[in-house]
């Protein structure tokens, strides 16, 4: 799973309150050189290069396990899928006791 993540999050003593935007893209069963940013010289993704230019982008991703929705519910909570309880694809809603980082935002 190849993750980027666009903006910044205001964080410690120098935090303001200006208000920043954060755009997460996870390409899903995706080969890490499928994207022009990760190396394929046919460039087949002109616009998510031109974002990954002013992103974090991070190449050596690792996930907690092969499967979008426990995986994807991982990487929102910080927490593994015996923790969040989602341990399967379906569709089944994440708990409300699983705080979420847009949660964590908002706030």
């Amino acid at each position: 799973m190849l993750t980027l993540v666009a903006g910044l999050v205001a964080c410690g003593k120098e935090a303001t309150k200006e208000r920043r935007n954060v755009l997460l893209v996870t390409l899903d069963t995706t080969r890490f050189n499928a994207v022009g940013f990760m190396g394929n010289p046919a460039k087949p993704t002109p616009r998510l290069d031109e974002l990954a230019k002013e992103s974090v982008v991070y190449e050596m991703a690792r996930t907690v396990t092969p499967l979008t929705m426990p995986a994807h519910s991982s990487m929102l909570t910080g927490l593994y899928p015996p923790r969040h309880t989602i341990t399967a694809n379906g569709a089944r809603p994440l708990p409300s006791s699983a705080r979420t980082l847009a949660e964590y935002a908002r706030e």
